[in-house]
């Protein structure tokens, strides 16, 4: 019933809180937890959201498709004893709705330059017409975009987010740079080019900066 009120309720009606701590709840060995959260997934419909708000790829990124993804990886891997029989069908579930919503989320790559919009409609697969995009937004994707072509073995997923970030890494015009290694905050999605020399190690930007590091690590 919790999963369900927080559907209804947050996130485009999907249930964020659990998917968010699928993985924290494998980590800590909660099978109770784990099994409610797993049991929910294949009822989630991402195809229509709550009245029909925008849906923002970041968030549905680092929480829906990284919950699932992580604990797909977990669960059927190292913590697979914590899934009971009757679930175990569902932890398959988990990245085949992974790749369901990716599909579906997979047209606000459709820009001119490949650089996603952040801000869409699933009824009628729209944007709100923004002409930029963030840096964190545009550079946090890879991680888990990628994973789900490693997972899937369909390499589109992994080229429609790396194509945002390859902007990202070899920035234009090199003016637009606060700092030598940082780059400005936002992105035009007509051409990939930085549209200011404002940013930092800050909110709205530092999650790229963290994905280079794992990157990288």
């Amino acid at each position: 019933m919790l999963l369900r009120r927080e559907a209804d309720a947050f996130r485009n009606g999907w249930g964020a809180s659990a998917l968010d701590a699928l993985s924290t709840a494998a980590i800590m060995e909660l099978p109770d937890i784990v099994n409610q959260i797993v049991a929910y997934v294949p009822h989630i419909n991402y195809a229509v959201s709550y009245q029909n708000h925008s849906v923002s790829l970041f968030e549905t990124t680092i929480r829906y498709l990284a919950g699932m993804i992580s604990g797909y990886d977990l669960l059927s891997g190292p913590l697979d004893h914590l899934v009971n029989s009757t679930n175990k069908r569902n932890v398959a579930t988990l990245l085949s709705q992974s790749e369901n919503l990716a599909n579906i989320l997979s047209f606000a790559f459709d820009t001119p330059s490949g650089v996603p919009s952040n801000n869409i409609f699933f009824n009628n697969r729209s944007t709100d017409g923004s002409t930029t995009n963030g840096l964190a937004t545009i550079g946090t994707l890879v991680l888990e975009w990628t994973r789900l072509s490693d997972l899937t073995h369909n390499a589109t997923y992994a080229q429609l987010s790396q194509k945002g970030e390859s902007y990202l890494l070899n920035p234009s015009p090199p003016a637009d740079q606060p700092w030598p290694g940082l780059v400005g905050s936002n992105i035009a999605l007509a051409n990939g080019s930085l549209v200011d020399a404002a940013g930092g190690w800050q909110g709205g930007d530092d999650s790229f900066y963290e994905v280079c590091i794992r990157c990288d690590a």
